[in-house]
């Protein structure tokens, strides 16, 4: 999942921290570093202390339910009721 204009990047690290699985940072080349490791923190001290706005990011999440977790805080934690998802052959329904 890509996310754009991420102007509360501490706050958005926060969140991450909270996901249980495990999640992976693309890079602009393509290469796959491993961001959190499941049940783990952020991997990484230095996002926790980062105030400036993100441009782009490009997050890959082993775990459904985490990325459930920030599509809903990406979307204010608004329902939408039910959904369906297919991203990068993982299928999510609610």
């Amino acid at each position: 999942m890509i996310f754009y204009n991420i102007r509360h990047a501490k706050e958005f690290f926060s969140e991450l921290s909270k996901c249980t699985g495990r999640i992976d940072i693309v890079s602009s080349d393509g290469s796959i570093e491993v961001l959190k490791a499941a049940s783990e923190p952020l991997a990484d001290d230095k996002w926790n202390d980062c105030d400036e706005a993100i441009n782009q990011m490009e997050l890959k999440f082993h775990s459904p339910e985490d990325l459930v977790e920030m599509l809903m805080y990406i979307t204010n934690r608004r329902s939408y009721g039910k959904f369906s998802l297919k991203l990068n052959e993982l299928e999510i329904a609610s």
